[in-house]
């Protein structure tokens, strides 16, 4: 997911709707993004959007804000959706919209006993609220360096092993 985003952040394109439901396997193992329909093209660096859009559990505080926002939702989204498939449910999910809504913005996230110190920084840190502080702000490169994912080896992902094995990608 980290990949696909950083290259569609290459092309200029903000996806805007990270979630489980937008996110297929191929026959051999590779994640793909679907549903684009919230995505929005030629999103420049420069670039900022304040259409409230989304997904309610996925929705960045700065869309609840009304504030100003760029490709740094998505970074947020992965966040929120690394937390969900860890857990079992979205970070500040809540059956009453209001108190969802009010978690986003301001709530504490709780992290469970046995999540891993490097899980809890890299969430955290992707779900730092002033997106220009948020991890992944300066581009996907200050994420694949975070100690979460040492060990891994990008260029083997980013090459698609055509037969689906993952030799090779973690060191042994």
């Amino acid at each position: 997911m980290l990949l696909a985003l950083e290259y569609l952040h290459a092309k200029n394109v903000m996806y805007r709707d990270l979630k489980p439901d937008n996110i297929m396997v191929d026959q051999y193992g590779h994640i793909k993004l679907v549903d684009f329909g919230l995505s929005k093209l030629n999103v420049d660096e420069s670039y900022s959007s304040s259409s409230f859009l989304g997904t309610h559990a996925y929705l960045a505080p700065e869309i609840l804000g009304n504030r100003n926002y760029g490709k740094s939702v998505d970074w947020y989204n992965l966040g929120v959706l690394m937390y969900e498939f860890l857990v079992g449910v979205p970070p500040y999910y809540s059956d009453n919209l209001e108190k969802l809504y009010e978690n986003i913005q301001s709530g504490p996230i709780q992290f469970p006993r046995n999540m891993t110190a490097e899980a809890r920084d890299l969430i955290s840190k992707l779900m730092i609220r002033n997106p220009m502080t948020r991890l992944g702000f300066n581009g996907a490169q200050e994420i694949k360096d975070h100690p979460f994912f040492s060990g891994v080896n990008w260029k083997n992902y980013e090459k698609r092993l055509p037969d689906g094995s993952y030799q090779n990608i973690f060191p042994p």
